[in-house]
């Protein structure tokens, strides 16, 4: 497992770890916004590291919290149980977690799993629109600390 806070990757890294199928997180801090990269398998092997990367996170001052699961080749219940307990982490402090772009493959454990209506998984639309309502929260008023309740589709 390797964790970066660099601002990118190559490309043609992250497609050589997906075709291994190996794991790798990428982390950066852009204002108010922290986004994770998950990138690869989620298994039991992996899952430990991206919830300690969350809890680390959420402690953080960070109003908008995305995990970006675009290159993730693999989820098995143990990521989706750590999803869960993420998000309910999340609305008992503010609703700043957010999945982003989450391949149709995991859309479908999520379903057959039962578990896509706790985990709000946006379309493409709906992820734009809940993204610029985070973003809208979190950027607030200067006079006012951000807001913190965005709902998500």
């Amino acid at each position: 497992m390797t964790v970066t806070s660099l601002p990118s990757q190559e490309p043609s890294r992250a497609a050589l770890i997906k075709k291994l199928g190996a794991f790798s997180m990428r982390s950066q801090r852009e204002g108010d916004v922290h986004t994770i990269n998950v990138i690869g398998e989620m298994d039991l092997a992996s899952t430990g590291d991206v919830e300690q990367l969350l809890i680390d996170v959420e402690a953080s001052d960070a109003c908008v919290i995305f995990v970006d699961l675009s290159a993730v080749t693999f989820m098995d219940s143990s990521a989706i149980r750590m999803f869960v307990c993420a998000y309910a982490r999340s609305r008992a402090n503010g609703n700043r977690l957010a999945l982003r772009r989450p391949p149709d493959s995991v859309r479908r454990v999520h379903g057959i799993c039962g578990v896509d209506g706790l985990l709000p998984l946006p379309t493409d639309d709906a992820a734009r629109g809940a993204e610029d309502r985070l973003l809208a929260f979190s950027v607030g008023s200067l006079n006012a600390k951000p807001a913190r309740s965005a709902v998500l589709p």
